[in-house]
């Protein structure tokens, strides 16, 4: 591995939002603890801990989950990505951020041509409006029907929007995943959980 590398943890489950933190995972070697942030993708299930700086050449890291951590089942997250890892003498530098997207042009065609048929108009389904887009503010301010003490769209935090849980199809859903005849993709699902971190802007 590279020195710069950002590692990072795919798991089996979303984890519960609760046992979010900064200290959910810290990288170590021996006693050598480097310091960094912790990140969290609900769409990916990936967790991933960017060390503040370079990490050392030619040395065995593990990276390491909270015992407290648990999945969104109430379960420990089993991972699929190697906890262990060795840096070698190359630093590649830290890969771009990815392009903040535009409600315009990425978000409001989403909600129209996926929610709006559903969750639009004068009766819409469940009583939850996402569409036209100066109804989004209703669903921001909505708790959950089916999960208790969640919002639909908890703004700035997309491991609390039910509504993000709901289009990944995450366990324990009532109901059917969303939207119906057809999940959407990656792409589009990573687009409205960034739009969501960002505070929903429009």
């Amino acid at each position: 591995m590279p020195v710069s590398v950002v590692p990072s943890l795919t798991l089996e489950v979303p984890l519960d939002p609760s046992g979010l933190g900064p200290d959910t995972l810290r990288l170590q070697s021996g006693e050598l603890r480097p310091g960094g942030t912790v990140g969290y993708s609900l769409v990916d299930r990936r967790l991933w801990f960017t060390p503040s700086v370079s990490l050392r050449a030619m040395l065995a890291y593990e990276l390491v989950l909270g015992d407290w951590v648990r999945g969104i089942d109430g379960g420990v997250p089993r991972s699929f990505s190697p906890s262990v890892f060795v840096t070698g003498s190359a630093d590649l530098g830290r890969p771009p951020a990815p392009r903040d997207p535009s409600f315009d042009a990425d978000v409001a065609p989403l909600l129209e041509t996926r929610c709006g048929s559903c969750h639009g108009g004068i009766r819409p389904s469940a009583g939850l409006a996402l569409w036209p887009a100066e109804r989004l503010a209703d669903a921001a301010t909505r708790g959950s029907t089916e999960w208790v003490g969640w919002r639909v769209l908890a703004v700035g935090s997309p491991e609390r929007s039910y509504l993000l849980y709901k289009v990944t199809g995450s366990p324990g859903l009532v109901g059917e995943r969303m939207p119906p005849g057809g999940a959407l993709t990656r792409d589009q699902a990573a687009a409205l959980e960034r739009w969501i971190a960002l505070g929903a802007p429009r």
